[in-house]
């Protein structure tokens, strides 16, 4: 069986989108995530409440990408905030020492408050 992303986003307010993401976020399904991010960028929503906790497995190509969009959301002036990151999630960024460079909250309300 592929592997397969599956993307719900929402604008939330002014400048910002909330995306919830499920599945695998691999070398094969990172392109569609970073395609999603891109296109509400173009929009000018450059704060973005990722929700991760639908994330079963998330590979170095997958976690790489999420760096990537991070500085990008930086450079544009906005966050990315990793809201619920589930078990995978955590655990790829943390062994790869990449969660101090995240905004980890609980939920995507809290990063929407922030």
């Amino acid at each position: 069986m592929a592997a397969e992303l599956k993307l719900h986003a929402q604008k939330a307010g002014n400048g910002i989108v909330r995306l919830i993401a499920g599945g695998t976020l691999s070398y094969h399904t990172a392109d569609g995530l970073e395609r999603e991010l891109q296109r509400w960028f173009a929009q000018e929503c450059n704060t973005v409440a990722l929700d991760l906790g639908g994330i079963e497995a998330l590979s170095s190509a997958g976690a790489a990408m999420l760096v990537g969009l991070a500085r990008v959301a930086q450079e544009r002036g906005g966050k990315i905030f990793l809201a619920r990151p589930s078990a995978a999630v955590s655990r790829t960024l943390e062994t790869m020492d990449l969660l101090p460079l995240f905004h980890v909250v609980a939920d995507a309300k809290e990063a929407l408050a922030k």
